[in-house]
């Protein structure tokens, strides 16, 4: 017996993976252990100790004296409501954990929404055999929102050991400390917007970006290819996951000046903006689908990725024109673009006059005439009576035309 606990012990070690190490300071231990990313401070069970290197600002790792019960505490980015969708993914995440480590014969044994500590919690029980199949493994995680994130802690013994996890959790559960909790979200369904110059709506389960979720956003918009996120000029949403990065939806104002799109010109404009966004680079975008975005015609992109699926559009603007890119990862491809579509088609353009995109004027009128209209009968028109005026005034002048100098 004595061996196959000192088996399960060092299984149980090796089932973890271990954060950079942080040194201890005399008196930490009474005072909890704080982690600073996630703003909470964790208090250890009596007989219990923290694993070596197991105290980081972001990860949390300890157990039992004898071993026999590991905990890890961790969190990931974006407020996710606890839900039994949401679980899913969290189980996905558990279930990738344990197999890493060679666990085998992973099963959900239990998955219920609770409240812990007045916390929405999801909880979830997971069975396992250890590698070889000799003693069978408890995996007990528990899932809830913090500020901008959502902490996770998962207990891990064999079978036999399971009620004292369970107690174990409990106690870590109703003495940790979190300095922030969650923001509130739900006024962030909606309608969004940029300050100066357009709106959308939202679809079903999109919503703007809380403050505390400023910075995993800023990541997603570099991943999506648009630098630091300007926050005057742009407007981002997201669409939360429990596994995996957010769908992910930005729109910004941009300076490109294009002529008047309309349904003469946009076949002819086209170039220009495929020029404009993928010219300089070594992706080979097909031309445009022509879509409707607000009240005006746009361009519509499917850029290749890796791994993930983006989308681009591009509608024409008062002030140049409004750029959106919708990013999701690829299994998700055909929810994106359906979500996508519906913002294109809630667009409102909130600029002067709308944001109409002006024709520059009489000669900007000529121009675009020239180039997309010319058998338009408001431009030809008047440039036949010009003509016709001209040559009846040729014609005058001709019969006119003296014959001798005595005709003065």
């Amino acid at each position: 017996m004595r061996r196959l606990l000192m088996l399960t012990a060092g299984l149980l070690a090796c089932l973890w993976l271990l954060a950079p190490a942080s040194a201890l300071a005399e008196g930490e231990e009474e005072d909890g252990y704080l982690m600073n990313d996630l703003r909470a401070t964790v208090h250890l069970p009596p007989k219990w100790e923290v694993l070596p290197g197991g105290w980081s600002d972001w990860d949390f790792k300890a157990k039992a004296s004898d071993g026999l019960v590991e905990m890890r505490m961790h969190f990931t980015p974006f407020q996710v409501t606890p839900t039994e969708e949401a679980a899913q993914g969290w189980i996905k995440m558990h279930r990738l954990r344990l197999e890493k480590h060679k666990a085998e014969s992973v099963q959900v044994a239990r998955v219920e929404i609770s409240e812990r500590q007045g916390r929405p919690t999801a909880e979830m029980d997971l069975e396992f055999v250890f590698e070889g199949g000799k003693v069978k493994g408890v995996y007990q995680a528990v899932a809830f929102p913090a500020y901008g994130k959502v902490v996770h802690i998962a207990m891990m013994s064999n079978d036999k050991k399971a009620a004292r996890a369970t107690k174990s959790l409990s106690f870590f559960l109703e003495h940790l400390e979190i300095h922030k909790e969650v923001e509130p979200v739900d006024e962030l369904y909606g309608r969004v917007s940029s300050p100066v110059a357009f709106e959308h709506t939202l679809p079903d389960g999109w919503r703007a970006f809380a403050k505390s979720e400023l910075g995993p956003v800023a990541e997603l918009a570099k991943k999506t290819g648009q630098g630091k996120y300007d926050r005057e000029h742009c407007w981002a949403a997201i669409k939360p996951l429990s596994f995996g990065d957010p769908d992910f939806m930005i729109f910004c104002q941009g300076g490109l000046l294009l002529d008047k799109v309309d349904e003469y010109s946009w076949a002819g404009v086209e170039p220009v903006v495929n020029d404009k966004f993928f010219g300089g680079t070594s992706l080979e975008v097909e031309p445009a689908e022509k879509v409707v975005i607000g009240d005006r015609l746009g361009y519509f992109y499917r850029p290749p990725s890796r791994g993930d699926t983006v989308l681009m559009a591009v509608a024409p603007y008062d002030q140049g024109v409004v750029v959106g890119w919708a990013r999701a990862q690829s299994d998700r491809a055909a929810q994106l673009e359906e979500d996508f579509r519906t913002v294109l088609t809630g667009a409102r353009f909130t600029g002067p006059n709308g944001g109409e995109q002006p024709v520059g004027g009489l000669g900007g009128w000529f121009v675009y005439s020239i180039r997309y209209r010319p058998t338009n009968p408001l431009f030809l028109g008047p440039v036949l009576l010009v003509f016709f005026g001209f040559m009846a005034v040729v014609v005058v002048l001709a019969k006119h035309k003296p014959k001798n100098l005595e005709d003065y």
